[in-house]
């Protein structure tokens, strides 16, 4: 803990019991077992200790309770409101790091780059600090509040002096750093400083914009600001500190001068449904999510709680319910506690996939699309049966020309399918466009090259059944790997279904009458197990977590090939397992309701026309 935060922490306690401190406490998703007999009763103590007036929010399922007591206003007399807006001090920490980790799903960053990659020059030593080490206080920078300086206009009377971020880094900097990045931890709002403009480096837009556009607004939190200037939008809850000799002082004309530190301003029920939304998975993947909530002891002296931990911009809490996720905050005049259960967090990480908790990788659906179809295809084939003259009779495509258009329409078609899994156009975007683009036509080539030597001469037929190989091949791998990543798995995708359409199908008896299996399953199982192949690094890859608390991708000489491409094999059996045993039990169902067959008139004839009633030709 730093001097200055704690000469304002102590202030705090001991103006509290003057009746001179607005202190405003928060408690999200609080466990049923932590609530007192009597909340209300509770606050009404607080305030005739000495706090002007405070706010209590418990949230327990769907079931909010919100209370007030005192005055927001000890001039005026107004009474505090559970609606009152208020500073959210270091609560603030958690929206940048949440929209730092935003940046790393998107892969616009890792937690492992240096400072030294987005703001060339700023720390001296910036090539050994790590996005991480920010995060979560071990980067062992000096908070900038050490620096007597920083407070000095404002115990002067001066309250609206305005500190650019940039200039409090570089009083921080004076100051030679605690320890070496990494060995330990402790507290800095210099590390949040760097974040924020880690941020507007990378995005090229003002940190309150990209609160606004990731948070506030899709969240719907409006009361909730990123003020750059003093003014707190009413209604709120004034701020008072001691500068002196009492009365205490109205301090809630303060200037925000922590910006990204603990600027933002908000109101009980907005940081709650924050809290809420993060740790319930509406803002953060699963896996960013868990690298969040990945901490480090504080050690002795260090936490405000004795066993805090910290995490990446959240802190974890022993309470006497158990462990609680949040963050804490105090600004000149406010206090702030935000708490969630444990409970709820661990009930969000329950929710994950099976596969997605291993690590699998599958950038745009070619598990759960393509092995599930192929898989739910061949047992079809085997429980229908074969079609009559199956083997004795020629059944080719009833019209080439249709079959090579509509797989040219499909071709343009899966770059919105494999690119949009991107969810936004930015560079991995980009990437699985190109790879749908060059992998399919390498399955292409493949394919009749194949053919050519195999069975004599080409087809048209077979390049568009090359076509869809190279597509399904190229769908889990998509934005996973790189372009020679890419090549090599259209390639392969090409010659492996030629051989599921023909050699395999043999060996298994089945009329798969379109191929779902040898192409879809086949080519869905090739492209996920190589796409723990070509996903790392050291094959140019962009890599991913196989720790999926680790939120990064990871280097190359730390990447398991092995390890992923186990994790892909037990992805694809367990698809293959579960849709399996679930389609054979969905035909079996028809069959023994509506039969799965047609009577063999029906089917000589032709559904078209028995079904109906119509026909594709006219002769």
């Amino acid at each position: 803990m730093n001097p200055t935060r704690q000469i304002i922490r102590a202030t705090a306690v001991a103006i509290a019991t003057m009746a001179v401190l607005s202190g405003v406490a928060v408690a999200a998703d609080a466990p049923r077992s932590s609530r007192p007999p009597n909340l209300q009763t509770s606050l009404a103590q607080l305030v005739a200790a000495g706090a002007p007036g405070a706010i209590l929010l418990t949230r327990e399922g769907n079931r909010t309770t919100s209370l007030s007591s005192g005055l927001a206003d000890v001039d005026a007399k107004t009474p505090m409101r559970t609606d009152d807006r208020f500073r959210i001090a270091s609560l603030t920490k958690s929206y940048v790091a949440t929209v730092v980790l935003q940046l790393a799903g998107e892969r616009k960053l890792s937690l492992n780059d240096p400072v030294q990659r987005f703001l060339p020059g700023l720390l001296p030593n910036g090539s050994r600090v790590t996005i991480r080490e920010l995060l979560n206080h071990t980067s062992g920078l000096v908070d900038y509040e050490r620096d007597p300086r920083v407070l000095k206009p404002y115990l002067r009377g001066n309250l609206s002096y305005h500190w650019p971020p940039r200039t409090l880094v570089k009083l921080a900097l004076a100051h030679t750093p605690l320890f070496p990045p990494g060995a330990r931890y402790s507290y800095s709002n210099t590390n949040y400083m760097i974040a924020g403009l880690i941020i507007e480096a990378i995005t090229g837009k003002p940190l309150g914009s990209e609160l606004r556009r990731r948070i506030f607004m899709p969240l719907h939190l409006n009361a909730t600001s990123f003020p750059l200037t003093p003014r707190i939008p009413s209604p709120y809850a004034h701020g008072y500190y001691l500068l002196g000799q009492p009365p205490a002082t109205d301090v809630s004309g303060l200037s925000p001068f922590p910006w990204s530190a603990g600027a933002v301003i908000s109101r009980a029920g907005d940081v709650a449904a924050f809290y809420r939304a993060l740790l319930t998975g509406h803002l953060l993947r699963p896996d960013l999510l868990r690298a969040m909530e990945t901490t480090v002891a504080e050690g002795r002296n260090q936490s405000d709680i004795p066993g805090e931990r910290s995490g990446l911009g959240l802190e974890q809490f022993p309470t006497p319910c158990g462990v609680a996720y949040g963050h804490n905050g105090t600004f000149p005049g406010y206090l702030v506690y935000a708490y969630t259960s444990k409970d709820v967090v661990d009930a969000m990480n329950a929710k994950a996939g099976l596969a997605w908790q291993w690590g699998a990788l599958d950038f745009a659906g070619g598990t759960v699309v393509h092995i599930n179809s192929g898989i739910a295809g061949l047992v079809g084939a085997y429980l229908i049966g074969r079609r009559i003259g199956y083997g004795k009779e020629a059944m080719p495509p009833h019209n080439l020309t249709l079959t090579m258009i509509g797989a040219a329409l499909l071709w343009t078609g899966w770059f919105g399918f494999n690119a949009g899994s991107a969810l936004e156009a930015n560079g991995t975007a980009a990437l699985a466009f190109i790879n749908t683009y060059l992998a399919t036509a390498c399955a292409v080539l493949s394919w009749i090259a194949g053919e050519a030597v195999f069975k004599g001469k080409p087809s048209m037929l077979g390049a568009a059944s090359g076509a869809v190989a190279g597509l399904v091949a190229i769908t889990p791998a998509a934005g996973n790997v790189g372009i020679p990543g890419a090549f090599v798995i259209g390639t392969a995708a090409g010659l492996v279904c030629l051989w599921g359409v023909s050699g395999l199908k043999k060996l298994l008896g089945a009329d798969d009458s379109l191929d779902v299996f040898g192409v879809h399953a086949i080519g869905g199982i090739l492209g996920a197990l190589l796409t723990g192949l070509f996903n790392s690094p050291s094959l140019g890859g962009p890599s991913f977590p196989v720790d999926w608390f680790v939120a990064t991708a990871v280097p190359a000489k730390d990447y398991s090939i092995a390890g992923q491409v186990w994790i892909q094999a037990k992805a694809v059996g367990v698809t293959l397992l579960w849709s399996g045993i679930v389609a054979a039990v969905s035909y079996k169902l028809v069959d023994w309701t509506i039969g799965l067959r047609v009577s063999e008139e029906d089917e000589r004839e032709g559904l078209d026309t028995t079904a109906h009633g119509e026909a594709a030709y006219r002769m």
